[in-house]
């Protein structure tokens, strides 16, 4: 079973196809890359992997589970991240805080707990 599973995906943007029949198995491991020409569709398919658009038609299977239609960050959650070309740092942070901030799904603790700095919180924030 493949780690990453698109099945004839396609995505029309109004009469516009933008990405047609897009399959695609990837294995754990795998290096693969996704070129074209500007235009081609490799961002759109990046965008629909990541739950940034769901697609008009087709399935994405990560670890056999369908994944198409979940937000962002639930996707994220699932394992799959993606970064963007125009990366966007906080410059009054250490470049160690905005790698962190990146993991804000897997913190295991709320607002609330960071307010009141509870136990939960320092034991996280620790590790």
């Amino acid at each position: 079973m493949a780690l990453l599973e698109v099945n004839e995906m396609t995505q029309y943007f109004g009469g516009l196809c933008a990405v047609s029949e897009f399959s695609v198995a990837l294995e754990a491991g795998q290096l693969v890359a996704l070129i074209g020409p500007n235009g081609a569709g490799k961002t759109t398919v990046f965008n629909l992997v990541s739950g940034f658009y769901k697609p008009t038609r087709g399935d994405i299977l990560f670890k056999g589970r369908s994944i198409k239609g979940l937000k962002p960050h639930d996707v994220t959650a699932r394992g799959i991240a993606r970064t963007f070309q125009n990366i966007r740092l906080w410059f009054d942070m250490t470049v160690l805080d905005n790698i962190r901030i990146a993991q804000y799904h897997a913190l295991g603790y709320g607002l609330l707990d960071c307010f009141l700095r509870t136990p939960r919180y320092m034991k996280r924030e620790r590790e």
